[in-house]
């Protein structure tokens, strides 16, 4: 088991891993593939939902291992994902376009005191496409940005630092 880091992000409801990973990245100031990198592991082990890579994160942001993976798809080969026990082709969950809720959005960052790009996550039922409001604030779920690389797409907190600006 590797110890917390003194900079740590909490795990927020329903995070994806690659949510939390760019975040707890941002947070060290790295980009997420940076980051994994100087732990031996690679963002797109995160992004495929690859056990060791989740084990490190977890460990890494002092988080529950189960937790963090649970709104995460993993890969089960043949392109395609598993989501809460849900078989789906990967290009479903995995849209260039990413959305979000920007009630969910914007009580992170009211509710944090880092900035936004480390206190704003992502959640997994955003990603299903038939998912259309949230469930917590029932607002239309909002268009955040797109971007076609996987790698790049899931290290949010880059977009938002952006787009927050």
């Amino acid at each position: 088991m590797i110890n917390p880091l003194p900079l740590t992000v909490p795990l927020l409801w329903r995070e994806t891993a690659t949510s939390f990973t760019s975040r707890l990245a941002a947070r060290n100031g790295l980009s997420a593939p940076d980051f994994c990198q100087d732990f031996g592991i690679t963002f797109r082990g995160v992004v495929d939902g690859d056990p060791v890579a989740l084990r490190v994160i977890a460990d890494l942001g002092g988080v529950d291992r189960d937790e963090l993976a649970a709104w995460s798809p993993t890969s089960v080969g043949e392109r395609r994902l598993n989501f809460r026990g849900h078989i789906f082709l990967g290009k479903t969950l995995r849209n260039p376009e990413t959305r979000g809720c920007p009630v969910c959005l914007r009580e992170d960052a009211q509710n944090s005191g880092l900035p936004p790009e480390q206190s704003m996550g992502l959640r997994g039922h955003w990603s299903v496409p038939h998912v259309a409001t949230c469930v917590r604030h029932d607002h239309p779920l909002v268009f955040l940005y797109r971007d076609p690389h996987a790698t790049a797409r899931y290290d949010n907190a880059q977009h938002l630092a952006v787009s927050t600006q």
